[in-house]
């Protein structure tokens, strides 16, 4: 055999000369024996099996890597997908009907299984699978939710009506392991509800609809490394984590298809948590950093929506990264928790989280305190009279973040009710209340309001010695104004019991105060100060003839003067001057879609005063009364949803620019502002 270009001074190029060399002479062998003995069908049929075997073990091979590092990162996320969670046991096992049609002859043939058999773990992450001692190999023969006394097929996730936070009722398994049978019991644990699908692809695809987590095999190949591919799947699973957040109900892609571009600030944003979820997980989230460089130098999936054109790369995304992993780094190196800051998150997920103190660490733990929460908001179990469902109920009523809200019950096991909005407290207790059994407030906003001295629906007459003596000191009364001590003069006038008097912090230029008579006094006149306060909490003052106000241990944030804008609390705000953008009548200037313009119509015919304002979401909302812009304008701030003011009585305030628009009440002109008036 005589070999070309083989020098004799470089001894490394001959030994591959050589090797090549003998390549070729073994193929050529190859090549004459098919020549002079054609293979038999038998050898045939033996490479067609090896075929399928391969086939689909590279299938299983992604997919348990999906789902292994999947799991992870969708439990790390679950206390802050709040909208979106669901009760899990871990990777389920996988049968001949989970894999494609095409794969399942080789999927039996890889296993060495029968069409009829049992589903198996392949591989058992750390779940409440692997802690209940399940084992990769093991079978699943039987699965029993003692919660509904129900025999379920394995799945990702389990939808569990009537079971909460609360009461976590276990799953009971039996296993095979060779000949021998097990018997084990697992209770499941709260994941983002989020199933890991894996798409024969060799695009790069990572994306979220409806609920599915779709990841391609040509992706799953192109990330060699676990981190990377961690903080890939944690960055899309924080953009659906900001998208439930950002709106009541969650809206899905429109036409059903993939999201389009991320601008720079949600891509920061889902960079920041994807990588502390990453962290928690226990990836190494400073080696996988470089993945986002790798899928922005792909060149085809910088078009037709691919991966690269939906998550764009930039220096200064790249820059923001570096701070997040210095952030994590400093607080792994002093010992903090690896939690994310509150003022780094969008308003609208850091509105419903816990946190430690006002701008600091997050706490994703419902059973966490925080400043200025009540430490028995959180307590499920706790919420007396309701049954499960009461507690499904309740689980969503902690779960929403607009401001006011307010939760009722009834004696009755199923008189329980919840509201937001305006009128949020006594929407809940006209929902709830029925004339049999009475409706009282549990919680409002962040605070438990109930009080089972004070919620007594057949309370005792009071005897005339045990009047409190500090019932008739109305120059103790705290935080009302002498209109408000001429009503509780009224208050202590009545005879009917029982009878309430609420007060609440003056927060709105006017002290908030109500007073009520009647089976269920108490919690009507927290619901109607509650209006009053225009969502500033409200506090017992007086019930019959008691002074409960020590009793309930009133929150120092009560006798706190309220934030300012400012000004000073004395501060009045004008109503802004036209912008001259279009007439209050001209329904087709207003930037709102069609099926939004009758809200705008039904506005048109309020009287004064009234204000409407218009979301970044292209929806319109409108409030009545004197206060009506600080009314529209505090409920954009609480919600955490960009709006602006369009019309305040008949003149529209909008503006073109953006940067001219009214979305806060510091941009109200104040009265004291000459400025205004001379022009």
């Amino acid at each position: 055999m005589t070999m070309h270009g083989c020098l004799p001074e470089r001894p490394l190029r001959r030994a591959r000369c050589a090797l090549f060399g003998l390549f070729i002479s073994a193929l050529t062998c190859m090549a004459q024996a098919a020549e002079t003995s054609p293979a038999s069908a038998s050898a045939i049929d033996t490479e067609a099996r090896i075929l399928r075997i391969y086939e689909t073990r590279l299938y299983l091979a992604d997919r348990t890597r999906l789902e292994r590092v999947a799991y992870t990162i969708l439990q790390a996320a679950s206390p802050y997908c709040l909208q979106s969670r669901g009760y899990s046991l871990g990777v389920p096992p996988i049968s001949v009907t989970d894999v494609p049609e095409d794969l399942r002859r080789g999927f039996l043939e890889a296993l060495d299984n029968d069409a009829s058999g049992n589903p198996q773990f392949l591989q058992v992450p750390s779940s409440p699978y692997r802690s209940a001692g399940v084992r990769d190999g093991d079978r699943l023969i039987s699965l029993k939710d003692t919660a509904t006394d129900k025999t379920l097929q394995p799945s990702w996730v389990f939808t569990r009506p009537l079971n909460t936070l609360a009461q976590n009722m276990p799953f009971e398994m039996r296993l095979g392991t060779g000949e021998q049978v097990r018997s084990l019991e697992l209770r499941p644990q709260l994941i983002c509800n989020e199933i890991p699908r894996l798409v024969f692809d060799d695009a790069l695809i990572a994306a979220i609809t409806h609920n599915s987590l779709s990841v391609s095999t040509g992706l799953l190949r192109f990330i060699t490394s676990d981190d990377e591919l961690a903080l890939l799947l944690a960055n899309e699973i924080a953009h659906s984590i900001f998208l439930h957040a950002a709106w009541p109900a969650p809206r899905p892609p429109a036409g059903g298809k993939v999201a389009a571009k991320y601008d720079a600030g949600e891509e920061r944003s889902a960079d920041y948590l994807g990588t502390y979820i990453a962290a928690q997980a226990g990836y190494d989230v400073e080696r996988a950093t470089d993945i986002w460089r790798r899928v922005a130098s792909n060149r085809p999936s910088r078009s037709d929506g691919g991966l690269a054109q939906r998550h764009p790369f930039t220096a200064e995304r790249a820059v923001w990264q570096r701070a997040t992993l210095v952030e994590i780094r400093l607080k792994r190196l002093n010992g903090q928790p690896l939690l994310p800051d509150r003022k780094s998150l969008p308003a609208s997920l850091s509105a419903e989280l816990v946190a430690v103190a006002p701008d600091g660490p997050v706490t994703p733990n419902l059973n966490s305190t925080a400043n200025g929460t009540d430490p028995r908001l959180y307590r499920v179990g706790d919420v007396p009279f309701i049954n499960n469902e009461g507690r499904a109920g309740y689980q969503r009523f902690l779960t929403t973040p607009l401001r006011p809200r307010a939760f009722a019950i009834g004696a009755g096991a199923t008189a329980w009710s919840y509201r937001a909005g305006t009128n949020a407290a006594s929407d809940a207790l006209k929902t709830c209340s029925t004339p049999t059994v009475p409706c009282f407030l549990y919680a409002v906003d962040d605070t438990v309001v109930w009080n089972p001295e004070t919620a007594d629906r057949t309370p005792q007459p009071s005897v005339a010695d045990s009047v409190d003596a500090r019932l008739h000191r109305i120059k103790d009364v705290p935080l009302i104004n002498d209109e408000g001590r001429v009503g509780y003069e009224r208050f202590l006038n009545i005879t009917m019991r029982p009878r309430a008097f609420a007060i609440s912090p003056n927060g709105s230029g006017t002290a908030a105060w109500a007073s009520r008579s009647g089976p269920n006094a108490s919690a009507n006149a927290l619901a109607y100060c509650l209006v009053l306060s225009r969502g500033r909490p409200c506090y017992l003052y007086a019930v019959d003839d008691r002074v409960v106000w020590t009793l309930q241990g009133a929150p120092e944030a009560a006798l706190a003067p309220p934030a300012s804008d400012g000004a000073d609390g004395k501060e009045t705000r004008r109503k802004p001057i036209a912008s001259g953008f279009a007439d209050v009548k001209d329904l087709a200037a207003v930037p709102l879609p069609q099926e939004q313009q009758a809200t705008y119509r039904a506005f048109l015919e309020k009287p004064s005063p009234r204000a409407f304002v218009i979301s970044k979401e292209g929806s319109g909302r409108y409030w009545l009364g004197t206060a009506a812009m600080e009314d529209a304008l505090s409920y954009c701030e609480r919600l955490g949803e960009a709006c602006w003011l369009y019309a305040v009585d008949n003149d529209v305030v909008w503006h073109k620019d953006v940067g001219k628009r009214i979305s806060n009440r510091a941009q109200l002109p104040k009265q004291s502002d000459e400025s205004e008036f001379l022009r």
